[in-house]
């Protein structure tokens, strides 16, 4: 198990939509400061496709949803959104994870990427997943342990890991 917001050397990127969350932003290794103070708090609400909605999530319950998704089957995308309307999505699962956030106070969202590129999907290859179908980046795929400390990060308000970077997502 990856430590919390540590570098990640060998970590693949990914990215998801949900049918509630269109876009995600912020800013490069850091909660946005919308979220900071909520984020203590714990008022968070944990969402995802055919899972019941949890508020107040705790870390053994973010990590045992993501890390359930999968690209195919009934559990494809998950979203934790704070008081604030801040949120961090996923799309897909296991090695095939695509992450983005959203920051309501500047309208921005945007799309986690890394340094590794996979060279196993290159640019442009598709993920399809329960709300649709995604074009990525070879450094847009994240494997779901990766994913759960980024939103692990998000709901303490801390940190993201080193190797996790945001740009502009597409079509927003």
């Amino acid at each position: 198990m990856l430590d919390r917001c540590e570098a990640w050397e060998d970590v693949a990127t990914t990215q998801n939509a949900s049918p509630h969350h269109r876009t995600i932003a912020p800013s490069r290794h850091r909660a946005w400061s919308g979220t900071r103070g909520y984020c203590h708090m714990n008022k968070m609400r944990l969402e995802g496709q055919n899972f019941v909605e949890l508020n107040a999530p705790t870390d053994a319950q973010i990590r045992q949803r993501v890390l359930a998704l999968r690209s195919t089957g009934k559990h494809s995308y998950a979203s934790l959104t704070s008081e604030d309307g801040s949120y961090v999505q996923v799309a897909g699962g296991g090695a095939t994870c695509m992450v983005e956030r959203f920051d309501p106070a500047t309208g921005k969202r945007e799309r986690a990427f890394h340094d590794k590129p996979n060279p196993t999907f290159p640019d442009g290859t598709l993920l399809v997943f329960g709300a649709g179908k995604l074009t990525l980046k070879s450094d847009e795929w994240f494997a779901a342990d990766a994913v759960v400390e980024i939103f692990l990060c998000f709901k303490e308000a801390r940190e993201y890991p080193d190797a996790v970077h945001w740009r502009p997502a597409p079509g927003f």
